[in-house]
């Protein structure tokens, strides 16, 4: 199993719970040429890489701490594998959030689930603000706006206070009134330019 399935493996086992999922090792550690590193819970630094020695597929993991030093056994769990497979492979990641969770304690964690939270609301918001602008409205590089007209004769009941409410859930700035001639019908909501909804669009 080389880097690049294990990175997968890692984005697969661990989910959201893991951020910043690279090939490579973090700075100060020793190099090596099979090696994955990644954060868990925005907190813990874990590093793995593939053993230098003997067939060279074995892997091993270890929970990088303050000061730089890694350490490879955790609540008596050594973890490196010689035959790392997909079963080997999430015994051990579960030993490591364990060991990530009793570490951070349940205040660290309750906080970071409600941040999860709230950015998943916060990506929904944002996904139906750019369905509406994509059916009703558009961008307007010229304004640095995004528009969405409400009196389309096809429309979907309540796009006004959709719209007008998910501005206010994200915290974009409406722009009143809107630009002269560029909703048509002239009727419909002006938002100024957001990078999150940039990303989306």
């Amino acid at each position: 199993m080389d880097a690049v399935e294990v990175a997968q493996a890692v984005r697969e086992h661990f989910g959201p719970r893991q951020s910043q999922c690279r090939l490579g090792r973090p700075r100060g550690l020793p190099a090596a040429e099979q090696a994955v590193t990644f954060v868990l819970y925005d907190a813990h630094v874990v590093t793995g890489a593939q053993d230098d020695y003997g067939s060279g597929t074995s892997w091993g993991f270890g929970v990088v701490l303050p000061g730089g030093v890694s350490i490879s056994t955790v609540l008596g769990e050594r973890l490196t594998l010689v035959e790392p497979r997909r079963e080997a492979l999430a015994r051990t990641f579960d030993v490591i959030d364990r060991y990530a969770r009793l570490r951070l304690g349940a205040e660290y964690l309750a906080a970071w689930e409600a941040a999860q939270e709230g950015q998943l609301a916060s990506q929904t918001r944002i996904a139906e603000l750019v369905r509406l602008i994509r059916l009703y409205g558009g961008v307007d590089a010229e304004h640095g706006c995004y528009w969405v007209a409400t009196d389309h004769e096809r429309q979907e009941p309540g796009v006004f206070e959709k719209v007008t409410a998910l501005v206010g859930q994200l915290g974009l700035r409406r722009i009143r009134p809107a630009p002269a001639g560029m909703i048509p019908g002239a009727l419909g909501v002006a938002i100024a330019r957001d990078p999150r909804v940039d990303a989306a669009l």
